[in-house]
């Protein structure tokens, strides 16, 4: 694996800090105190920090320490190259985030965990002190190195193996024998590279079989796809002609029955046309009678119809009435005051009087006897008139408010009379009943005009008359161009059996034809696939070649891969 570039914030002595690496050996050269130690830091911390605990190293030496915080705007970016992976590491100390990205594979990890286990599988170092120890030579250690080979020989052994050695060798040949399953697997569901190998080549030398085998045909493909194409011209040729022979046969027949067909129609066409122009006609009729005739408003009608009930009922009782008033008239002079009544009252009284001077003067000795009677003919004679008085006063009562009834009915008769009359006015009309009339017969005669107008646009189809008509001129012409074709087509013979048969020929040929333009395709086929075939082989075997080295690599690494191991 390979770290390509390395982008450094506010890291150690960078304020901003970038840089690019090649593959191989890499030389960091500057004065003292110039950051070179802290750009071999920052790679260890990029590879191996843990921004979530906030920890690096301890002579990272952090602007941001002077500052008092632990980490603050501290950010490690590094591209990586390698054959297992490729991609940008990013790691923001401040915020405590690490992001591994890969656009390739559309892969983003942000798990420090996980990013750890990928980066030290692709170094294969496992710790930043391993790294550090064997990946990066310090200044001051170069002329050392020489000097003391054992000890940084065992110093990376213990680094390496923490100690364990023995486990550290079991671990690596688990390792070998991964390997080995993997490429020399014959297991069905999951093969090893060297069966996948294998079959990819059985395959590919069946093709190049294949080729050859096409590539030698050539010849017989060509004359095969000649013979085929001229039986497809003669079959085409003989196709063509039946099949025009029919579609003129069945166009004969097609026309006879279209003409049928379109006689039937343009006779319907014709009777909706003259029935809508004769409805037409009684449509403007109907209008013009209805433009003379007058028209009376709903309103007025209810009116004339209200005022002539209340006549009807006003003068049955106008007469009920005069009758009433006729009769307490009669009552009433019945009832007049007798003179004899009169004549009896003022001799009772005169009897009355005198009986009272006689009392006085003594004229008489029957004084008691003569005011007696008197006071008593008096009595009868002054009650008998008091109650023929009140009565002639009660019929005379009655005989007013009758008579006052009558005049109101007179009053309202005249007044219904008189706007029964301006409503006739109005209308220049008689009497009720003609307006009625009129009123029946306008309505009458509405009733016709929308009748006849429902027929009218039935008759019409819900065109135009206008466009009626162009459909009957339509429908002539259609008609006499088929009867032209008929004609032209009269001499022609016309034999059901004869028609039927060329029918079967037509459909015969047709499949026939079609056959044959199928074996045009097969045979077309056959002969790009076999004119393409030198090229295609030529890759075949290049492929070929490519399967048989990448095999004979796989030997020799299982040949490496078992000396390891026994070496181990």
């Amino acid at each position: 694996m390979n770290i390509t570039a390395l982008t450094l914030e506010n890291f150690g002595k960078f304020k901003k800090f970038e840089c690019d690496f090649t593959p191989g050996l890499n030389v960091i050269k500057g004065g003292n105190e110039s950051g070179k130690t802290t750009i071999v830091t920052a790679i260890a911390a990029a590879l191996y920090g843990n921004p979530e605990k906030q920890t690096v190293f301890e002579n990272a030496n952090w602007n941001a320490r002077s500052s008092g915080g632990n980490c603050p705007n501290v950010k490690i970016k590094a591209a990586i190259d390698g054959a297992d992976f490729n991609g940008l590491l990013e790691k923001d100390f401040g915020a405590g985030k690490v992001h591994l990205a890969n656009r390739d594979l559309n892969l983003a990890i942000d798990d420090n965990d996980r990013i750890l286990e990928i980066i030290t599988g692709a170094v294969g170092i496992p710790t930043a002190e391993l790294f550090q120890a064997t990946a990066c030579v310090r200044q001051g250690e170069i002329t050392h190195i020489g000097d003391s080979i054992e000890v940084i020989k065992n110093k990376l052994e213990s680094l390496v193996t923490g100690g364990l050695q023995d486990l550290a060798a079991s671990d690596i040949v688990s390792r070998i024998d991964k390997r080995i399953s993997a490429i020399t697997s014959r297991d069905a569901q999951n093969p090893g590279l060297l069966q996948r190998i294998e079959k990819s080549q059985a395959e590919i030398d069946y093709n190049i079989d294949k080729l050859k085998r096409s590539i030698a045909g050539l010849k017989n493909f060509r004359n095969s796809l000649a013979q085929v194409e001229t039986a497809y011209a003669n079959t085409t040729d003989d196709y063509l002609s039946k099949k025009d022979a029919l579609e003129r046969l069945e166009k004969q027949e097609n026309a006879l029955l279209e003409l049928a067909d379109v006689g039937k129609k343009l006779d319907e066409c014709v009777s909706n046309l003259d029935k809508a122009r004769t409805a037409a006609k009684k449509i403007s009729e109907l209008q013009s009678l209805l433009d003379q005739t007058v028209d009376i408003s709903a309103h007025d009608r209810e009116q004339v119809e209200e005022l002539e009930s209340t006549l009807k009922y006003l003068r049955p009782k106008q007469r009920e009435l005069e009758k009433d008033v006729e009769n307490a008239s009669v009552e009433y002079d019945s009832y007049s005051i007798s003179p004899v009544l009169v004549g009896a009252t003022a001799i009772s009284l005169a009897m009355f009087i005198f009986s009272i001077i006689d009392f006085v003067v003594k004229l008489t000795a029957f004084y008691f006897h003569i005011g007696g009677a008197g006071m008593a003919l008096f009595m009868i004679s002054a009650l008998t008139l008091s109650r023929t008085i009140q009565k002639r006063s009660f019929l005379k009562e009655q005989l007013a408010a009758k008579s006052q009834k009558l005049a109101e009915a007179k009053k309202e008769i005249e007044e219904q009379s008189q706007l029964l009359k301006s409503l006739l006015i109005k209308y220049r009309i008689s009497s009720a009943d003609q307006i009625r009339q009129i009123a029946w017969k306008r309505d009458e005669m509405l009733n016709q005009l929308k009748m006849e107008r429902d027929h009218f646009e039935s008759y019409l189809g819900g065109v135009s008359e206008t466009e009626l008509e162009q459909q009957c001129r339509d429908l002539r012409v259609k008609e006499a161009e088929l009867k032209e074709l008929i004609q032209v087509s009269k001499n022609e013979k016309r034999d059901p059996a004869e028609l039927e048969r060329l029918r079967q020929v037509v459909a015969q040929l047709e499949e026939q034809r079609n056959t044959l333009a199928g074996e045009i395709t097969v045979f077309s086929r056959q002969l790009e696939t076999a004119e393409g075939g030198a090229e295609l082989l030529a890759s075949y075997i290049e492929r070929r070649d490519e399967l048989s080295a990448r095999k004979i690599k796989l030997v020799e690494e299982l040949s490496i891969l078992g000396m390891t191991k026994e070496c181990i």
